[in-house]
């Protein structure tokens, strides 16, 4: 966060994000502006813990996982929770946008006037917690719980989730409609492209907006959107930047696919024979984790290599059963270990050796998401409400 209280370094610096429409409305040249950008605080401030969408952290994961503590959300919890290690933020069933404590303790909810919460929450640079809502609006949260709406100019039926920016704004987009909002959430930019976009990730030029074909367009305001590659097929479980110049998918259900944004071109990691659930995860090294249907953590390098092959249920997938469940959250990694959690399993963590230790307890039949809070400390959010405090220590009684 920076402040300006000389008039000209704040107009000047407002020019270069292109934030020059937010001036409609008469400003007080000796009032100081602060103006947030960088990335947003904590370990997970979004779906995919960061602009990229590696489910990347460089926190060291639990190497003896046991419960640290239990509580329940009642209207329980509807798609990813996010959290800048002070707080979780949830989207509920009952349609609230929530905030809970570290140790699951709900502190605020808010609820739009009209409409329900479609995406899944994040946080932006300012600390603000916001969800879209199927009325076209934004809702707007503190930390303190102060809400507000924001109203958008596009129809809102099937929102991306949003993506804060490094300039201290959010992307958001609904069927093929591209909003690059500022950090105060007025237009920057709107544009719209051929087909539906079902993701979007940034890199440090652009943004990139995936569509429901494939296609993939780099997004760089004032120019509207270019069309830069394609990944020949249907994209599902999420888009990953695994390079500054390629994106990662699973494509049609069965291909771990990179395409090279320069040359337009695709280099396929795996061709799988039975599907693949869940979003890339992505480590530094280059490689890429998924897993299949039947629970086995496969990993793959640039080239094509396997580097990992690890049955996070070794019974059912040495009998060759089928899924233990379709919505599986995505593998996290971090610190050379990583964490999965499947449908009636419980929380497994893998060295990178392939050794699996479980979190006993921590079984639940619809697990949402899994995301980092601290060192050695995970938190397990389940549809039903229930939350699992997981890190190195002695089980909670």
């Amino acid at each position: 966060m920076f402040e300006f209280p000389d008039r000209l370094a704040r107009l000047a610096f407002i020019a270069s994000l292109g934030l020059g429409t937010a001036l409609a409305t008469p400003q007080d040249p000796t009032r100081t502006l602060r103006v947030f950008v960088g990335r947003p605080a904590g370990p997970a401030p979004m779906v995919g813990f960061d602009t990229a969408h590696s489910y990347s952290t460089r926190l060291p994961l639990p190497e003896r996982p046991a419960i640290l503590w239990r509580a329940r959300v009642s209207a329980g919890i509807r798609g990813d929770i996010v959290t800048d290690g002070k707080a979780l933020v949830a989207i509920t069933n009952g349609n609230s946008l929530v905030q809970l404590d570290v140790r699951g303790k709900e502190t605020w909810s808010a609820r739009p006037a009209a409409g329900a919460l479609l995406a899944r929450p994040a946080i932006t640079a300012k600390s603000e917690r916001i969800a879209v809502s199927s009325s076209g609006k934004l809702l707007v949260a503190s930390p303190r719980g102060q809400s507000r709406e924001v109203s958008l100019p596009i129809a809102i039926n099937r929102p991306t989730t949003p993506l804060p920016v490094e300039s201290g704004g959010v992307v958001l987009c609904s069927g093929p409609d591209a909003l690059w909002l500022t950090q105060d959430y007025g237009i920057r930019v709107q544009s719209k492209l051929p087909d539906d976009i079902i993701d979007s990730v940034a890199r440090a030029e652009d943004v990139l907006l995936v569509t429901t074909r494939g296609d993939v367009f780099g997004w760089r305001p004032p120019a509207a959107p270019r069309r830069l590659a394609s990944f020949g097929g249907r994209v599902g479980g999420g888009v990953a930047l695994s390079s500054p110049t390629h994106v990662t998918a699973v494509v049609d259900g069965v291909r771990l696919v990179d395409v090279n944004l320069k040359s337009d071109t695709r280099h396929i990691r795996l061709q799988s024979t039975t599907p693949l659930q869940g979003p890339p995860t992505l480590l530094t090294s280059g490689e890429v984790l998924v897993t299949t249907s039947q629970g086995l953590l496969l990993g793959y390098d640039r080239s094509g290599l396997e580097t990992w092959r690890v049955a996070t249920e070794p019974a059912l997938a040495a009998a060759g059963a089928a899924s233990v469940g379709a919505d599986a959250p995505a593998v996290i990694g971090g610190s050379g270990r990583v964490a999965v959690a499947r449908p009636g399993l419980d929380v497994a963590l893998i060295s990178a050796d392939g050794t699996l230790v479980a979190a006993p307890g921590t079984a639940c039949t619809d697990p949402e998401s899994l995301v980092p809070l601290a060192p050695r400390r995970l938190v397990l959010a389940c549809a039903d409400g229930e939350l699992f405090g997981i890190g190195s220590g002695k089980a909670s009684r």
